[in-house]
């Protein structure tokens, strides 16, 4: 890791170039884990100056991932708990027509 490396602090410094100072900063809040130019470096657009430690978003995708298996478990549970019910209906159904048949067995008997 560079000496000069930060340890999770957002970081602006202003530069003076030659069209103007210029505002390098952050938008996140990690830790930096290499820096890659030195203060008054000549450097171009696009050029990657600094690497953000991977760490952090390694851990958020593995905790993003878990919340994702469990969703999946919870959905599997769901589906099966559905299917149970609607075979409780069906099954409701078939002992209901066959009340309605005994019951009407019974009537045609006593009449």
């Amino acid at each position: 890791m560079a000496k000069n490396a930060l340890d999770g602090k957002k970081c602006g410094r202003s530069f003076q170039s030659s069209v103007g100072p210029k505002t390098v900063s952050s938008q996140l809040y990690r830790r930096i884990s290499e820096v890659l130019v030195n203060f008054n470096d000549v450097v171009k657009a696009g050029q990657v100056i600094a690497r953000v430690d991977p760490e952090a978003y390694i851990a958020a995708v593995k905790k993003v991932r878990a919340a994702l298996n469990i969703a999946k478990a919870t959905t599997g549970l769901s589906q099966a708990a559905l299917q149970r019910a609607k075979a409780a209906i069906e099954s409701a159904r078939i002992a209901s027509k066959a009340g309605e048949a005994d019951f009407g067995r019974c009537a045609g008997q006593a009449g």
